[in-house]
């Protein structure tokens, strides 16, 4: 699978946390405006100043190196990571902990924000935090 250029935009929505927004399909004609527009009306709601946004092309089977390096680029400025839903992030559950792990290293939350609309019991975020601690 060709991976495309890696897409960046710079944009401030409100005051509130700042967060870099990550929008990934796996083939071209799924594009990446639907997964875009949810989480720019999720900043806008919640106040977030969105510092970057991240749109690719590439397959989920592991992280984006691209999106690592926007995450260092922005360490010490970005709060959170946006995503729509933790499939989006990554399927590699292995790759989803380390990737994880680094975030919250880096002082970067991972927030996938279909979970907020949808609560689980326990919300994968947290699972995820308590095991990254374990």
């Amino acid at each position: 699978m060709d991976n495309k250029e890696l897409k960046i935009n710079k944009m401030s929505i409100g005051n509130g946390a700042n967060v870099i927004l990550y929008c990934r399909v796996c083939v071209e004609k799924q594009g990446n405006e639907k997964q875009k527009k949810q989480l720019l009306e999720y900043c806008k709601e919640h106040g977030y100043n969105v510092i970057d946004i991240v749109e690719r092309v590439t397959s989920g089977t592991k992280v984006d190196e691209q999106l690592k390096n926007c995450i260092y680029q922005h360490e010490g400025v970005a709060n959170k990571l946006l995503f729509v839903s933790w499939d989006r992030l990554t399927r590699n559950p292995v790759e989803a902990v380390s990737m994880i792990k680094l975030m919250l290293g880096l002082g970067i939350e991972p927030v996938a924000i279909e979970e907020y609309n949808n609560p689980p019991l326990i919300s994968y975020s947290d699972f995820i935090k308590y095991i990254v601690s374990a």
